[in-house]
């Protein structure tokens, strides 16, 4: 839970008001336009956070005028079609995921362009939602 004047970082770090990305509207802006609503905060939010890499993250905004930051994560790798030799080696790259509070866009590719180098080894990714709400599982189709 966020107020709408602040942003607590995801790990505890610290705060950072949201002038600072651009989501606060200053005193020339209240005059002259109209006043945005805690839904629009929080699509912004959204945007701002995907732009950042934070791709899994979920903003919502609640009626007390609070926004709720869900970051996702990655807790499980499934992985298809693959020998057990595959299967153990695609595992050792992708755990590094399972490892990270909030895995930004660029650690997800990076892991998974570790997989597609495999010699001879042809695969697909998806991920998809899980019971737990923020996290996902990793899918591999081999």
């Amino acid at each position: 839970m966020i107020s709408k004047n602040f942003v607590l970082l995801a790990l505890g770090v610290g705060a950072f008001a949201l002038s600072s990305i651009g989501l606060a509207q200053t005193n020339s802006e209240t005059s002259a336009a109209p006043k945005m609503s805690t839904a629009d905060d929080a699509a912004l939010l959204q945007y701002r956070l995907e732009n950042e890499g934070d791709v899994l993250a979920v903003v919502q905004a609640r009626e007390d005028g609070q926004l709720d930051v869900l970051h996702g994560q990655i807790t499980d790798v499934l992985i298809t079609g693959a020998s057990v030799k595959v299967e153990k080696e695609i595992r050792r790259l992708l755990a590094p995921l399972l490892d990270l509070q909030v895995p930004l866009l660029s650690d997800v590719e990076y892991h998974l362009s570790l997989v597609t180098d495999l010699h001879g080894v042809s695969t697909q990714f998806a991920l998809h939602r899980i019971e737990t709400p923020g996290d996902y599982a990793l899918e591999v189709a081999v």
